[in-house]
């Protein structure tokens, strides 16, 4: 098992410099040395990451068929606690966001948020009432912070709550395009989760999502600020990929309200340079 383990780490470096085709080989011959084994019932936790690990790198070299292949078989036949459920079904997600199945995502992300505990509506439901609920109950909870405040609540801990932020993250593209009234729900219901159990970096997001509601409503410069918060949480976590994710939202969505419009390029290519520097 000492030799999957260095292949798993030399796969992870190579996979986080962009050599995907190398990654997948380090990957390969530590599933090979892990078959060797009943690895399952010996060592789980390495188990399932070398698999979860070669999904990934699968879909990353184009392999999308096997590595939806990898992550059915993992569900049905491996992994059964709700957290690495979870893993496994925001990779789909990815995956299948990459392909362009927009609607096939919101009806499996809807799914899925809901075997995690966390409340979705069934699609077709009228949205706009719901949506100005979350609102009201999310400026009350806000009230209770200063911005300062915000920028420093702890770090979240616990693991399902972790995997739905990171779901939700993932989900925004699809949401957005398809179905804007869920893409509202779901970020007002992340904002009150995070505020209850802490962040992690694709928490980030979220204020751009509750800054766009903001100017929708007419509250520019409030808007501009919660989305702002959002970027200074990236720089807290030292994440360039939220990074690029916020300042894509407020190019797009919030600065022209707030801000001289010439400001945009700077923001944007702040975000692009950012997305380059991780791939």
């Amino acid at each position: 098992l000492k030799i999957a383990k260095l292949n798993l780490t030399a796969g992870q470096k190579a996979k986080q410099s962009i050599a995907y085709a190398a990654a997948l080989q380090y990957i390969k011959v530590s599933l090979n040395f892990l078959n060797q084994y009943d690895v399952w019932g010996r060592d789980y936790s390495l188990a399932f990451t070398i698999y979860k690990e070669l999904a990934e790198v699968e879909y990353l070299n184009g392999n999308f068929n096997q590595s939806e292949q990898i992550i059915n078989d993992l569900l049905n036949n491996h992994v059964k606690n709700v957290v690495d459920r979870a893993e496994l079904n925001t990779l789909l997600v990815i995956e299948k966001t990459l392909q362009g199945q927009y609607q096939a995502v919101v009806r499996m992300g809807c799914d899925f948020l809901r075997e995690l505990g966390f409340s979705v509506e069934p699609l077709g439901t009228d949205l706009k009432p719901i949506i100005k609920k979350e609102m009201m109950e999310v400026e009350q909870l806000l009230k209770n912070y200063t911005m300062e405040q915000l920028l420093n609540i702890p770090t979240m801990t616990e693991a399902d709550k972790i995997a739905t932020v990171k779901l939700c993250a993932q989900l925004i593209p699809c949401n957005s395009t398809t179905n804007p009234e869920l893409y509202f729900v779901v970020g007002l219901r992340k904002l009150k989760l995070i505020l209850q159990f802490g962040y992690i970096p694709e928490a980030c997001i979220v204020y751009t999502t509750y800054g766009s509601l903001l100017c929708s409503v007419g509250q520019y410069q409030l808007g501009y600020e919660y989305a702002n918060l959002g970027l200074k949480l990236t720089e807290r976590f030292n994440s360039p990929v939220e990074k690029c994710r916020v300042t894509a939202a407020i190019a797009v969505f919030i600065y022209h309200w707030a801000r001289p419009v010439f400001g945009i390029k700077q923001i944007g290519e702040d975000g692009c340079r950012a997305g380059v520097e991780t791939g």
